[in-house]
């Protein structure tokens, strides 16, 4: 058995980290009101799994001390207890209760009359990084589960929390007030719901059955879906496309009060096959970046003349595009770490911060990245950079020394890493660019992996004013 040890074990005020090198695991997660999500890495050659809370001393920290991680064998489990209640009683601003409760975000909003009762906690965050080939056994109430990359298999059972899986073979799922949905399913889908809406986005299986009390469901069969599909609502609404007409499909969908649809192609595309708009999610995500605010950023810069000529100047084309706003080669940059405002950090400590990094990378060589050909995102055109090792050693280290030097009152962005480097940013222009088209427009211009080669590290002071990002040097550390 594997279990919490010093080697493997990292834990410090509001966070812990567990490594332990495995192949593909079943990882069993318990956590009734945090945000855990779940990475699969074709890459990864150890399951890694990291509990954090913003705020070290609340309720959510206790939770992420008294949490359990152990490993025998091929099965990791994951217990996080239940975030310690708070309450108080007085005038909540931005929120108003009729009657009844209203629920955000793992907290229960109640009018007693006097005033609004605020009761449960916010919760962990758990990050688990998996091999290919695992699965998840997942259990919760109010919080939530979302999967990136191809994971075998998701059983999840919650109350009021959502379920979102990418990629999945075999799913199957109970809730009684919460969404659920997958982008992909390819062997067999098992959901159960009382209310909250069910989507499959690509189902490729041979046994689908959904059902649900008041909630809708929405399934897409692709053409390489077969066998049954079962999808009952008892006052919802159910909607398959994409299996009208289909000698292959045995379909049995029904509504006693509802509505049934059955179509023999997908839905129209809608709003999202539109550029979104880089500096808007970043200003409206839970941890701001407002414009003109200055935070903490650790950078890998490379050549200027290089950058522009090799990977910025055969994409001008695409990237001029209306809506789109190029990044100048001068400002062109691999992320490392999103630290918090510069005006946050105490005295001394970007100073010690500096210093802790530079110990650490002292011995760190120069090393090259491949920078991949443009993928068209929902809010910016980036290029995915490898090998992701070097580059995410840097990361863990940032992170590390900015956590430990500040207590952790910062949170980790990103929290799951990857280097690229962005050529472009969706802005609030009237026009926004249609991504179809931009791909269609990529896929006829030259170029190939450009590579870059870091040998340097650098600390900067960074904002933007939602069209470009722009900052101020604040130290630099090479890498031999």
């Amino acid at each position: 058995m594997t279990s919490m040890t010093s080697t493997q074990l990292a834990h410090q005020n509001a966070a812990r980290i567990f490594l332990a090198e495995v192949g593909p695991v079943l990882a069993d997660i318990t956590c009734p009101d945090g945000a855990v999500r779940v990475v699969v890495d074709p890459d990864a050659t150890a399951v890694r799994v990291e509990v954090t809370s913003g705020d070290p001393d609340g309720p959510a920290a206790e939770a992420v001390r008294r949490t359990r991680i152990h490993q025998s064998g091929a099965r990791l489990t994951v217990v996080v207890p239940p975030t310690p209640p708070t309450a108080f009683t007085g005038v909540s601003s931005g929120v108003v209760v009729a009657s009844g409760n209203v629920r955000i975000d793992g907290l229960t909003f109640t009018n007693h009359g006097g005033g609004i009762v605020v009761s449960g906690s916010a919760g962990a965050e758990v990050l688990v990084v998996l091999p290919a080939g695992s699965s998840v056994t997942y259990t919760g109430a109010s919080g939530s589960i979302r999967t990136a990359g191809v994971l075998a298999g998701l059983t999840a059972r919650t109350t009021s929390g959502s379920v979102a899986a990418e990629t999945v073979g075999r799913m199957n799922t109970e809730s009684s007030s919460g969404s659920i949905t997958a982008g992909t399913v390819t062997e067999r889908v098992d959901i159960s719901a009382s209310s909250g809406s069910i989507k499959i986005g690509d189902y490729r299986g041979a046994d689908a059955r959904i059902r649900t009390t008041s909630g809708s469901i929405t399934l897409t069969a692709s053409p390489a879906a077969r066998g049954r599909i079962t999808a009952r609502a008892v006052s919802g609404s159910v909607r398959l496309c994409g299996t009208a007409g289909r000698d292959d499909l045995v379909v049995r969908a029904s509504a006693v009060s509802g509505t049934v649809r059955t179509t023999p192609r997908g839905p129209p595309v809608t709003a999202t096959a539109k550029m979104g708009d880089f500096f808007a999610a970043v200003e409206s995500r839970q941890h701001a970046w407002p414009a003109g605010q200055k935070d903490l950023h650790w950078h890998l810069l490379f050549d200027q003349r290089l950058v522009h000529e090799a990977l910025f100047a055969p994409y001008r084309t695409l990237t001029g595009q209306p809506g789109l706003e190029p990044v100048p080669a001068r400002w062109a940059h691999c992320t490392i770490l999103h630290g918090g405002p510069v005006d946050q950090y105490r005295d001394g400590e970007i100073d010690a911060i500096t210093e802790r990094v530079a110990k650490e990378v002292r011995d760190s060589p120069a090393f090259d990245l491949v920078f991949d050909r443009p993928t068209i995102g929902t809010v910016a055109v980036e290029c995915a950079a490898r090998p992701g090792a070097p580059a995410r050693h840097l990361w863990e280290i940032a992170a590390q020394a900015d956590a430990e030097i500040t207590g952790f009152r910062f949170p980790r962005i990103p929290f799951v890493y990857y280097p690229h480097l962005s050529l472009a940013y969706g802005t609030a222009h009237p026009v926004r660019p249609d991504r179809r088209e931009l791909k269609a427009m990529l896929a006829d211009l030259p170029g190939g992996p450009v590579t870059l080669r870091a040998t340097r590290l650098a600390l900067v002071a960074q904002s933007h004013d939602r069209r470009h990002i722009t900052w101020t040097p604040l130290a630099e550390i090479p890498l031999q």
